[in-house]
Order: structure tokens, then C-alpha cells, then sequence
């Protein structure tokens, strides 16, 4: 069940519904008089509303259009005499509003690029990096191992977004690349998305004040809270912040063997997460053109 959520809820979701909104669309555009339309239509509506469940951090403007937009197609194709020029018009622009959502999304789904060489890292956040054991080899643990660099794990059990700076304290992370994997709390125990906000954005100023460089881990959003990724991704835009989309510490959870309860990372899981950031740290950033 934790695996199909999180399937769902982690990227491939949003693909699912997105596409067959396009499909809807294109159907209005091509086949304007076919019987079968009103399915096609109501198919793409459905779709637009799951859209919604997907917490997929998309601005509500353009998910919004798009429900819209399907809701007039699928009251168009029931009503009689509507000319052909008229059903392909609103198959036209619910094309342009369709591709407008898949492209704000897919424009996060690269792997970040770390611009320069770190000198080490910093770890800040809960127990998805803490573990849930003193006997647990976490992920940070593995990456100081997989990349030779000093790692310093400072996440706690339990740790909020509030507590970030907190975790930073005296740590100097000059030069260092501080890596922030929090909030995740703060969703599950009913925290606001403009709380969550404002103290990742206070953390990650401070980590720039002192010249370290962020870099952030998103978490899947449970329905209906996409507010936590809005906020994540207008922190990272802003302040020009490297970010992990959430589509891979979902498909890490979501793995057969990825954690030990449904949310905590197993061995494997703390593997996963490790080489997921240690590819990053590898890989050269490509030349200016």
C-alpha cells in the first residue's frame, strides 16, 4: 500500500495524469465529431482532479486552468451543433495549458549539479539521516565513505524545520556543502507550508551568509499539501539553490527493501540515498556555451 502511495505521489503519478490530459486534448483536436469523445473528455477530467492528489508542486494557476479547461470541453462535446472549429479551439488551448504543467514540472526532474569542488559536508535533519539506532551506518556515514570527504552529520530523530539552524549551530560551513533533508516532520505532524517556508529560507541565507553552499533534499508531499514543495522549490529558485527532486527519495522509500517500517531507511535505503548524492558530487559540471 506505502509502495503504490508513494509511486503515486512520487513523480510517476503526475506523468500518469498529465498524459492522459495531453491525450484528451489531442483527441478534441483531431477527432472533434467522434462518438467516443465524451469519454475521452471526462477521462481527461478525472485525470486533471488526481492531479491535485499527486501533491505535485505545480503553481495552482496553470492546475487550475487545466481542470477548467477540461471542464468546458467535457460540457462542450455533450451539447448538439457545436461547430468543428469551435471543439479543436479547446483542444488547442488545453494543449498549451497541458504542456505549459508538464514543462514547469519536468524542469525540476534533472539532477542538480554541484558547481565547484566541496572542501566537505554537513548534514542537517531527522531521522530519515539520524537513523533510528546508534548502531546504524546512516547514509551520510556511506557517502563520506563512497567520496573521501568529511562528512559531519548533525540531523536528530524527530527534527523539525525550526531546529535547522539549530543543527548548524558553530559548525563552520565554509566551502562545505551543506546538505538540508528537513520538513518532512513538519508535513506529517499538521505544520503550515508558510511555517515550513520561512525557516528554510532563514536556514539556507544563513548557510550563504557564512559561505556555505546548500543544497537541498525534497521529500515527497502527502495529498493536498503540495504547499511544503512550493515552498521548497520558491527557496531553492530564489536563493539559487542546487535541489534533489522528490521523485528519488520517494523511489528509495518505495523500494522492496527500502526502509525498515515504511518511512525509516533500512541498510539498503541509507545505500541508495548515499550513492544517489555521491553521483552528484562525481559528476563534472558541464562548460558554459
Amino acid at each position: 500500500m506505502i509502495e503504490a502511495a508513494l509511486w503515486f505521489l512520487g513523480g510517476r503519478g503526475f506523468l500518469l495524469c498529465a498524459g492522459v490530459c495531453l491525450v484528451a486534448f489531442i483527441c478534441l483536436i483531431i477527432w472533434p465529431r467522434a462518438r467516443w469523445l465524451r469519454r475521452s473528455a471526462d477521462a481527461g477530467a478525472v485525470a486533471a482532479i488526481l492531479l491535485f492528489a499527486t501533491a505535485t508542486p505545480v503553481p495552482r494557476f496553470w492546475l487550475g486552468a487545466l481542470v477548467l479547461v477540461l471542464a468546458g470541453a467535457v460540457v462542450l462535446v455533450r451539447r448538439q451543433g457545436i461547430r468543428v472549429t469551435t471543439v479543436r479551439s479547446v483542444g488547442l488551448v488545453g494543449l498549451a495549458v497541458a504542456a505549459t504543467v508538464l514543462v514547469l514540472e519536468l524542469r525540476w526532474w534533472p539532477a542538480p549539479v554541484v558547481a565547484d569542488p566541496v572542501e566537505g559536508v554537513v548534514v542537517i535533519g531527522d531521522s530519515l539521516s539520524a537513523g533510528i539506532s546508534p548502531r546504524e551506518t546512516t547514509w551520510p556515514a556511506l557517502l563520506a565513505e563512497a567520496t573521501a570527504l568529511p562528512v559531519v552529520n548533525r540531523a536528530r530523530p524527530g527534527a523539525r524545520i525550526a531546529d535547522g539552524l539549530g543543527q548548524l549551530g558553530e559548525t563552520d560551513p565554509e566551502g562545505r556543502l551543506v546538505i538540508i533533508l528537513l520538513g518532512g516532520n513538519d508535513m506529517l505532524l499538521g505544520g503550515s507550508a508558510r511555517h515550513y517556508h520561512d525557516h528554510l529560507e532563514a536556514l539556507v541565507m544563513e548557510i550563504q551568509r557564512r559561505q556555505g553552499r546548500p543544497f537541498i533534499i525534497d521529500f515527497p508531499a502527502l495529498p493536498l499539501r503540495a504547499g511544503f514543495g512550493r515552498a521548497t522549490r520558491g527557496v531553492a529558485a530564489r536563493h539559487r539553490v542546487p535541489l534533489l527532486h522528490h521523485r528519488h527519495l520517494a523511489a528509495i522509500i518505495a523500494a522492496t527493501d527500502g526502509t525498515v517500517d515504511g518511512l525509516h531507511l533500512s541498510p539498503s535505503g541509507h545505500q541508495a540515498l548515499a550513492e544517489t548524492i555521491a553521483r552528484i558530487l562525481r559528476t563534472p559540471p558541464q562548460p558554459e556555451p
